[in-house]
């Protein structure tokens, strides 16, 4: 995480539970699913689910803690407040340092507030997750690509029905989850960082491999999960 400092922060951590708080549409805190602990089957000759597992990391699935997952990716709405808070800190050489790392591209994307952000670096995402985690006290982070295969296989296992890819928009959290936009997770590559699902946005991507960008490119939308552990009672 990189160490952002913003005068109306930190907060001191809570007990994860406060983090689960509803607090309307547009609130700091976003909507989170519970992801089990465990080892995850693969889906043999699925069509749809198949090809995203490919990877010789994800043979098999497994996660040693349950996690808290964001349903959606982070909409334009809630980047925008990050970039607000970003454009009123009062260090100018860290103001824009952040705001290079944020980019321009975002914005040549839907403008639509409750629309998944797109066009972001790792960087980006990054540097939001920890400004989440700093403005409401939880131990917010990017996933990793194991605990987004778990996502994907445990929300299969409640609703076999996978949502198509013809579909002009993904419905669900399984649906964003496999084809929104590509989005960023934690887990390190040769060349930075992995990229998972799969989106219409550029050149459709395969997703029969892996997929490594550079942390400065902004090419991805992202997500944050919770780990309960992490936060006391």
């Amino acid at each position: 995480m990189s160490g952002l400092l913003f005068r109306s922060g930190p907060k001191t951590p809570v007990a994860w539970r406060a983090c689960l708080l509803d607090n309307g549409e547009g609130g700091l805190f976003p909507e989170l699913i519970e992801i089990p602990a465990g080892e995850y089957a693969l889906p043999g000759e699925n069509p749809d689910l198949a090809p995203f597992f490919k990877a010789p990391g994800l043979n098999p699935v497994r996660v040693e803690k349950p996690f808290l997952l964001q349903t959606g990716e982070v909409t334009v709405r809630e980047f925008q407040r990050y970039v607000d808070a970003i454009e009123r800190m009062q260090d100018k050489d860290e103001r824009s340092r952040l705001l290079d790392r944020i980019g321009l591209l975002w914005k040549k994307q839907s403008t639509q507030e409750g629309a998944g952000i797109r066009g972001v670096s790792w960087e980006a995402a990054e540097d939001f997750a920890a400004w989440l985690a700093q403005q409401t006290g939880c131990n917010y982070r990017l996933p990793l690509q194991t605990e987004w295969a778990a996502a994907v296989l445990h929300l299969e296992s409640l609703d076999p029905v996978v949502p198509s890819r013809s579909e002009p928009i993904p419905h669900g959290p399984l649906g964003i989850l496999l084809w929104g936009a590509r989005e960023w997770t934690g887990t390190p590559c040769p060349e930075g960082y992995l990229l998972v699902g799969e989106d219409d946005w550029v050149q459709p991507a395969s997703v029969t491999g892996e997929s490594c960008m550079p942390a400065p490119l902004s090419v991805g939308g992202f997500r944050v999960i919770l780990e309960p552990e992490n936060r006391g009672g």
